[in-house]
């Protein structure tokens, strides 16, 4: 062998020890900085149980810099933008959850309700759309999609999404609705779920039937005083 050969291999076989190093190093330091993007991500969780919405997104903010392709991060930051009232900042958080993980329905929802809040509906029309394919049984997102045709004016379309929603999850705020698309009646929509529950004045001991009824006889007053005013009486 020439000696240029063998310096070579000499040269080769020093180097080896200190790429091994270098590669346990590198192994030991991954996990090193998934686990404290992890300790990020649980404080975030804390501040969110306190309501602490600046906190919150400072922690996920740092999680997220150490681990930028966790789309659980990504969701949680958008929440607590959210309810801080960012809606613009939640939307690009919510589309990387989704853009990292296509197939979560809960991501497209909360996506879609927040495009809602936006009042960018054709947005909010795909994001729900693709809720309810990947969970059927999402009845809040049928109940969204359903409001969002109210806007659009297409009653056929909130009838059909607000009677699967109904069969999936019955409530008193669901039948007021379905009653008002039922008629062609505008909704009167509102964040705030618990209006249309107090305008029924439901006791406790209320049942949604007698809610439906309720709502259903109120909607024929309304077509029979609309009918004796035509008439003259």
């Amino acid at each position: 062998m020439k000696r240029g050969g063998r310096d070579s291999v000499i040269y080769l076989n020093r180097l080896l020890p200190m790429a091994s190093a270098l590669v346990l190093g590198f192994a030991s330091f991954v996990p090193a900085v998934a686990q404290t993007a992890q300790i990020y991500r649980q404080q975030g969780d804390e501040f969110v149980r306190s309501k602490s919405w600046d906190d919150a997104i400072a922690s996920y903010r740092k999680a997220l810099e150490l681990a930028p392709n966790d789309a659980v991060t990504h969701y949680d930051l958008a929440i607590a933008l959210k309810n801080k009232g960012a809606n613009r900042q939640a939307v690009d958080e919510f589309e990387a959850a989704v853009r990292l993980k296509p197939s979560w329905p809960e991501a497209h929802a909360a996506l879609g309700a927040t495009y809602y809040d936006l009042h960018e509906f054709p947005s909010a029309l795909r994001e729900l759309r693709k809720a309810v394919q990947l969970a059927p049984s999402d009845a809040a997102s049928h109940q969204l999609l359903a409001r969002i045709y109210v806007e659009q004016n297409d009653f056929a379309s909130a009838l059909a999404e607000l009677t699967r929603a109904v069969t999936l999850k019955p409530s008193a705020e669901l039948y007021f609705e379905l009653g008002q698309v039922e008629g062609q009646q505008p909704l009167v929509l509102h964040q705030d779920a618990a209006l249309h529950h107090d305008s029924l004045d439901v006791g406790p001991g209320g049942s949604v039937h007698q809610v439906r009824v309720r709502v259903v006889e109120r909607r024929q007053v309304r077509l029979v005083e609309v009918d004796d005013h035509q008439i003259g009486l």
